[in-house]
């Protein structure tokens, strides 16, 4: 009927819910005719009340959520200092991208709650029968490797091999023997490492000026490693091959054109980027050839 209301029970236990199912969704849109979410704490969840229901209706921010993107947009520019932030709870891998994201930001961070029992247990402290992450409670594990969900240009990547991005980064502290490698520094771990499920947002490539400037910096060092190493002298045929080679990769095995203009620049730059480090690779080649 008309102007009815509708009180559900709490959604979260419906078949379908925590899966997105669009079956569920399109049952949910309708009860009504407009969708508006002002519940801020569950709009990570990628779950049918929450996602699902916007393919349905039309979709608004409630003033409730404005306010709280505004306070949080705040805190992000501006934040006065000292800042400190607090977290508990259960769920380590919720807040662990939240924790690295603000490292650079955030003065002090109070754990509590089976989170920071989670912290305690990757510093190496025995937590016997204390809650801890399901995830990581398990096994022989002494390292776990972060799912990256890369964001280029603002548009999170999907194709083109860069989901899921792995980075081995969560690691008990007792079992990290030391960092190796020049170019993308990789953690020497003592034991047998595992991979968690939930990602990890990371931003690169923010603009186009940052893309050729970061290109300068890291194929200088790119190129010097493969000079030392004795990489056989460039030449027209070498020049197309690894141009090719980063075209099909990123391209046509890994379908970075599915990323629609973002994905398309993404697999240029890469061709870029992998020339212009050969490039120099041959200059140095050539300056050798001179002495």
């Amino acid at each position: 009927k008309e102007n009815s209301v509708f009180v559900l029970e709490n959604v979260r236990f419906l078949e379908g819910e925590a899966e997105n199912n669009l079956s569920l969704s399109e049952h949910l849109a309708s009860l009504g005719d407009y969708f508006v979410n002002d519940a801020f704490a569950v709009s990570h969840r990628a779950n049918a009340s929450v996602v699902g229901i916007t393919k349905f209706l039309p979709s608004y921010a409630g003033f409730e959520m404005e306010e709280e993107l505004k306070n949080l947009s705040h805190i992000m520019e501006k934040p006065a200092h000292p800042f400190v932030m607090v977290f508990g709870g259960g769920k380590a891998t919720d807040k662990l991208p939240i924790i690295l994201n603000f490292r650079n930001k955030a003065d002090f961070f109070l754990l509590g709650g089976a989170l920071a029992n989670t912290m305690l247990y990757l510093k190496g402290e025995k937590m016997g029968n204390s809650l801890i992450e399901k995830e990581i409670d398990g096994g022989d594990f002494v390292a776990y490797a972060i799912p990256r969900r890369n964001r280029f240009l603002g548009h999170v990547m999907h194709w083109g091999g860069w989901y899921p991005d792995y980075v081995l980064r969560l690691i008990r502290k007792d079992k990290l023997k030391g960092w190796f490698g020049e170019l993308h520094e990789q953690p020497l771990i003592d034991g047998e490492t595992n991979h968690l499920k939930h990602p990890l947002l990371h931003d690169s490539h923010r603009n186009l000026h940052d893309m050729v400037e970061k290109t300068n910096k890291w194929s200088e060092i790119e190129a010097k490693l493969l000079y030392e190493s004795g990489h056989p002298k460039m030449n027209f045929f070498r020049f197309f091959s690894a141009g090719f080679r980063e075209f099909w990769k990123r391209a046509i095995v890994k379908l970075g054109f599915l990323d629609g203009t973002v994905g398309v620049i993404e697999i240029i730059y890469q061709m870029y980027s992998r020339l212009i480090t050969y490039s120099k690779l041959w200059e140095m080649q050539l300056k050798s050839q001179k002495k």
